[in-house]
């Protein structure tokens, strides 16, 4: 920490390392004015700019279900983000504790995770999140959903034909994520199908949903929302 810019260590005092590279790194940090709790990233190169758009994608979001925006610097190259911790389970932990989730369990987290991405769609332009996974829904202390990790989302261009750069986390990915079309909101909903797949097989298998899936009136949805 003592090498973290000035304004960062006179704002936030470091708790415990999450996870370190040679390059950068993620911290859970407390607030000192008020001990509010905070994920710190240290990013370079392209992961720095993507931090630099996460900080003004979040900065216009203000849902308490979407991390707040705290403090953004770039010194030397290196990019510096604080968000709000979100507390709870995410649900890839909740799954590993409790196994294959209820279809009423996968109807809730469905429709809680839509209508934070209705917010995020609706926004002008679209914002899409483009990493819809478990790992990145959290199931709070109240049971409420809560959506983390913009890092890779990106505001959609009307013009576009392509994203800029083919990112995401590979099983979850829309076809469109791989390159050759642009994302838009029907891409974070393709990813939210297979985390419904996931969710009832706890595998990500795409193929004779109609037959696979355990819950049939699920299925039908399911299967359209996993269409190219």
């Amino acid at each position: 920490a003592t090498n973290w810019p000035e304004a960062l260590r006179a704002a936030y005092e470091p708790v415990s390392c999450l996870s370190a590279s040679e390059t950068g790194g993620i911290f859970l940090v407390s607030r000192r004015a008020e001990g509010m709790k905070g994920i710190l990233r240290i990013s370079v190169g392209q992961a720095s700019e993507d931090a630099a758009a996460e900080y003004r994608i979040l900065g216009q979001l203000n849902d308490p279900r979407i991390p707040q925006a705290l403090f953004f610097q770039e010194e030397e190259g290196r990019g510096y983000l604080v968000r709000q911790y979100m507390e709870g389970q995410t649900l890839r932990e909740y799954v590993e504790i409790h196994g294959i989730l209820s279809e009423k369990e996968i109807i809730d987290i469905a429709l809680s995770t839509c209508d934070i991405l209705s917010l995020l769609h609706n926004q002008s332009p679209p914002i899409i999140h483009r990493d819809i996974k478990p790992e990145n829904i959290i199931i709070a202390p109240d049971g409420g959903i809560r959506l983390v990790d913009f890092g890779i989302a990106r505001v959609f261009r009307e013009n576009a034909t392509s994203d800029t750069v083919a990112i995401g986390t590979r099983p979850y990915m829309a076809p469109e994520q791989f390159g050759g079309t642009q994302t838009d909101a029907r891409s974070d909903l393709y990813s939210l199908g297979v985390v419904m797949i996931f969710l009832a097989t706890l595998k990500h298998d795409r193929t004779n949903i109609g037959q696979r899936y355990p819950y049939a009136g699920l299925a039908p949805i399911v299967s359209r929302l996993v269409k190219a």
